[in-house]
């Protein structure tokens, strides 16, 4: 199942099969996802912007099970308005 929120579906990871040095869910996604600070995915967490693969919100201490899903969302900024007025290039009964 892909869960969604705004528009925007979920990225889904699978944890290793294998145990490793994380606690939890989060000390995982920490450590796998390095290019996203530990405060945002605390913050994500907190949010209810990390689910289970039931789609239930993970919590900062959630046991990080090997093999299981796990499904969150990206924070997408807002865009810019484009500033002008858009053409209309093409339209037909199909487009």
């Amino acid at each position: 199942m892909t869960w969604w929120r705004k528009g925007v579906a979920a990225s889904t990871v699978v944890l290793p099969s294998q145990p490793g040095p994380w606690a939890s869910v989060a000390d995982h996604l920490i450590d796998r996802f390095r290019h996203v600070s530990a405060q945002e995915w605390r913050a994500r967490i907190e949010r209810g912007d990390v689910l289970q693969a039931d789609g239930q919100p993970l919590s900062l201490r959630d046991a990080c099970t090997p093999g299981a899903r796990v499904h969150y969302f990206r924070d997408v900024p807002n865009e810019e308005p484009i500033p002008f007025q858009e053409t209309v290039l093409y339209q037909d009964e199909h487009l």
